[in-house]
């Protein structure tokens, strides 16, 4: 094999590294920080700061022609795609499959919901990098949306003028790059140590056109991250005018970030928070009242990730949903017909501030606080005297926290509205498939329901245990 050499200037000094045997790009910066240093050593006074990223970036702009060949792969047309349209009023967003597929996020179907954050990131999106060509850095912890808003962002973009690659880096897979250009997208992997291929999927794209590129999942402790994030600096730094460089990054910071650096590299960044506990409220509200045929469809495609607090969340919203639009028919552990609610609209409910409650009519509530130990929803009807608490769960047994109802109780009597409890319910409410399994667990402080008629030692015989069916059929 022919000797290669890789030329590197920086400041005042110049100098030539053999870089015939290396195979990662890893190699070329030690070797670029051990030869600078080098220099500065034997020739020269050193300079008045050390190279930064900056300067590495730069310095390796070059770098491919020392590269050797490894396996290579070729695009693979995946589907033809419509572009998507933007409301900054909206409170949904809908991405379908055909966007989804490859880019490393979901495979079903995501209908999002609008927080306020998704709605900054559009703009900052939109006004800072696309309008005024900043470098993007999106940075927050897992699960709050970053990766899913930027993609939905990507699919309002006017394909007439603008070319969109999307780089999903694993953190033990190969990274895949998607290519969305006119109304086709297609996909292919790049190889380790591959950055030439990484390279040439940059810069073959129609040059009349602006193209904007997403490295999404990038964390700052593995190198094969960091070499495709260098390629994207040097690409980026070719033409500012018309390229474009977003960083989604699975991290809450930028590691040793510096203010001087980001001047340079006209580098800004946006922090994208944890669900707030009214974000996740309006969610789970706005949710119900799309009805239960979408919280089905939620609860399938998120199932699969075995989580059982997800799934009981879903059941929960479930209920709730059909509660709003059919009303929602209960049956006992023999399939006999219990109750039937009927349809009925329900108000969020602050327990340390009870609303003012009508006299002859029953109202449904859910507590606004979405962790509320004991109970998920409540039945008030003043004129009856009855309080019902309904616990929804999909597991095999439940826990009977007393100490929840009784605060609940003694705060309702001494509340505003004279509320005289003379029916008291406790009702835990099950999937139908879980008829012959589930139970209630023992009371935690029996004897706390005296003084609402529940003696000692009758709590359990007290308790109501339904199913629900339609959940999981």
């Amino acid at each position: 094999m022919p000797k290669r050499y890789l030329n590197v200037e920086y400041d005042t000094i110049s100098t030539e590294i053999d870089v015939t045997d290396f195979e990662d790009l890893s190699d070329v910066q030690d070797a670029i920080k051990s030869e600078w240093f080098l220099c500065c050593h034997w020739c020269l006074p050193s300079p008045s700061r050390q190279p930064t990223q900056t300067d590495l970036f730069a310095a390796g702009s070059t770098l491919t022609a020392g590269y050797k060949k490894r396996r290579t792969s070729e695009w693979e047309k995946l589907s033809t795609l419509a572009q998507l349209s933007y409301d900054p009023n909206s409170t949904i967003f809908k991405l379908d499959t055909n966007y989804l597929a490859k880019t490393g996020l979901s495979t079903q179907k995501l209908i999002l919901y609008c927080r306020p954050t998704f709605h900054e990131q559009f703009s900052f999106l939109r006004e800072k990098v696309i309008d005024n060509g900043v470098l993007g850095w999106i940075l927050g912890p897992p699960g709050t949306g970053k990766s899913t808003t930027a993609l939905a962002f990507a699919s309002t973009l006017d394909k007439n003028d603008w070319v969109v690659t999307w780089i999903h880096l694993y953190i033990d897979c190969y990274p895949v790059c998607v290519r969305l250009e006119g109304n086709s997208k297609k996909s292919q992997e790049i190889y380790d140590s591959n950055i030439d291929k990484l390279f040439d999927i940059l810069h073959k794209v129609d040059e009349s056109k602006q193209h904007i590129v997403f490295i999404d999942g990038y964390t700052s402790n593995g190198q094969k991250h960091i070499d495709v994030q260098q390629a994207c600096y040097s690409w980026l730094e070719e033409d500012r005018e018309k390229r474009r460089l977003v960083v989604v990054c699975s991290m809450s910071s930028r590691y040793k970030a510096k203010l001087e650096e980001d001047m340079l590299l006209n580098l800004k960044q946006l922090n994208v928070y944890s669900w707030k506990e009214e974000d996740q409220f309006a969610g789970v509200m706005l949710a119900i009242k799309k009805g239960p045929d979408l919280i089905r469809k939620l609860a399938k495609a998120t199932r699969h990730d075995g989580n059982p607090s997800m799934d009981g969340w879903m059941l929960e919203m479930w209920f709730f949903a059909s509660l709003y639009y059919d009303g929602v028919k209960l049956f006992d552990e023999n399939d006999n017909e219990f109750q039937t609610w009927p349809a009925s609209n329900f108000k969020t409910l602050d327990i340390n501030a009870f609303p003012a409650l009508p006299e002859n009519n029953g109202v449904w509530f859910k507590p606004n606080k979405w962790n509320q130990g004991g109970f998920d929803a409540i039945f008030l009807d003043k004129g009856k005297g009855l309080v019902r608490f309904v616990q929804v769960t999909d597991g095999d047994t439940h826990s009977f926290k007393i100490k929840y109802f009784h605060s609940f109780l003694l705060m309702l009597c001494q509340s505003p509205q004279s509320f005289e409890i003379t029916c008291l319910e406790i009702i835990f409410v099950a999937d139908q498939k879980k008829r012959s399994t589930f139970k209630v667990a023992e009371p935690s402080v029996p004897g706390m329901l005296t003084d609402f008629g529940w003696r000692l030692g009758e709590e359990l015989d007290k308790v109501k245990v339904v199913f629900i069916k339609g959940w999981c059929d």
